[in-house]
């Protein structure tokens, strides 16, 4: 650091020591605490009688704020904040503790990972400003375009080794991704022409349903089908797997799944929507859907725990044995079913939802920006599992912002904009540009 080695490995006070200051991909932030308290905690200014002048602090952390172009009120609570705000206060935060560190090192981890597509360049924004200053800049990420937009070099590793270094635009995409991957990355492609599926049964249909944003809005989603949902962030298309799944104060319209249905979508609940057939795998994965300090046997048996209950009594060897073949069959690295859910990666927790949810063979499975933090060879493999879950029949819906995922991987894109649905793609139509021209216009 600064030229000079640093033996390791270190002791938990070394890296701050030497400049260090780290985001992490949850952020770290308490949510029950404002902006101020958030960014000046451990740093206070203490008085006579170890009072805090709280307008001075005040005012440190509104310039803080200010210098990295960050609108926020520093007395605003940090649950109430949007996402991108979110992630800008973790960042002015460690940047604070940095001050008057000389040369120190800003270690950012998949910092976009919960951010709509047109919010990131912000943030990048904040990125460049932060190196502008001397400061390091050390970001983990998946994403080949952020790579591309915000890196001077690159380190690939795959499996604990460097397989590829050097200046970033050396490399092509081609050679990033198979250096991650250890082989050349497949072409996705839908489940077939989307004209062979209108001949199909209808899995589940929404008639005029409706919530917060979201206005008069009818689908039905056929058997075998891989329907998209998408647009710009605060559209309205974020509502639409709450109303598939029964979750959401103002909702309204009517849902028909198999021969099932519900006039009134207040009326559906979570628990119908699962006995009728629908999964879900929430955008936040750990807040919405797991446990994170349960193990993941606990996690992955969790929608069919009732299978393994015998004459009363919960067979453990049974349920073990079930999780540890679920866990083979998706996959999931490392197979171990008594870790930890929260210390998997992003990529193998979304594959432990995946597989808990094809254990109850759904009728329809709805996703929820099903690739957050997921890297591009996880991504194939979902990818893979959901087109396997629709040639078998399975209705699979996807709301997301991976504008060219969707293109390939959907056999038909509704764009919402406004709250209502601007445009049907499919076949030949079905291409990113054209979704975010339909997004945006």
């Amino acid at each position: 650091m600064r030229g000079e080695p640093v033996k390791l490995p270190m002791d938990a006070l070394e890296p701050r020591r030497l400049g260090f200051r780290f985001v992490h991909q949850d952020l770290g932030l308490l949510d029950r605490a404002t902006v101020l308290e958030n960014v000046r905690f451990g740093l206070y200014e203490w008085r006579f009688g170890w009072r805090i002048p709280w307008r001075s602090e005040r005012r440190a952390v509104r310039d803080a704020l200010r210098r990295f172009a960050v609108d926020v009120d520093p007395d605003a609570m940090v649950s109430t904040l949007a996402p991108l705000d979110r992630a800008q206060v973790a960042i002015v935060r460690a940047l604070e503790q940095m001050r008057g560190t000389h040369q120190g090192l800003l270690v950012l981890d998949e910092p976009t990972a919960h951010l709509p597509r047109e919010e990131v360049d912000r943030l990048f924004a904040t990125i460049r400003s932060v190196a502008a200053t001397g400061t390091g800049v050390l970001l983990v990420t998946h994403r080949l375009e952020e790579m591309r937009a915000v890196t001077d070099s690159l380190t690939i590793l795959r499996d604990g080794e460097v397989t590829l270094e050097g200046p970033t635009a050396s490399m092509s995409d081609d050679q990033i991704t198979e250096a991650m991957l250890g082989f050349a990355l497949a072409k996705d492609t839908g489940t077939g022409a989307a004209e062979e599926l209108d001949g199909r049964p209808v899995a589940v249909s929404l008639r005029a349903a409706g919530g917060r944003r979201l206005e008069d809005f009818s689908v039905d989603v056929r058997s075998g089908e891989i329907l998209g949902f998408t647009g710009l962030v605060r559209a309205g298309w974020e509502e639409v797997p709450g109303l598939f799944f029964g979750i959401g104060e103002e909702r309204s319209g009517s849902i028909r799944v198999g021969g099932a249905e519900w006039r009134d979508l207040r009326d559906f609940s979570p628990r119908e929507a699962i006995e009728a057939g629908i999964g879900l795998v929430p955008a936040d994965r750990l807040g919405d859907g797991a446990i994170g300090v349960l193990s993941i046997k606990e996690n992955v048996t969790l929608t069919t725990i009732t299978q393994d209950y015998v004459s009363g009594r919960m067979r453990e060897g049974r349920e073990k044995a079930r999780a540890q073949a679920l866990l083979e069959e998706f996959d999931v690295r490392p197979p171990a079913p008594q870790q930890p859910f929260e210390t998997l990666s992003g990529g193998n927790q979304q594959k432990v939802m995946l597989a808990k949810w094809f254990a109850t063979q759904p009728r329809v499975l709805v996703l929820h920006e099903p690739t957050q933090g997921v890297d591009v060879g996880a991504r194939q493999q979902l990818y893979e599992k959901l087109r396997s879950g629709a040639r078998a029949g399975m209705a699979v819906i996807i709301a997301g912002t991976e504008y060219e995922e969707l293109a390939r991987v959907c056999d038909r894109v509704l764009v919402i904009r406004d709250g209502r649905v601007r445009g049907e793609l499919r076949g030949e139509r079905l291409a990113e540009d054209r979704i975010a021209e339909l997004a945006a216009s």
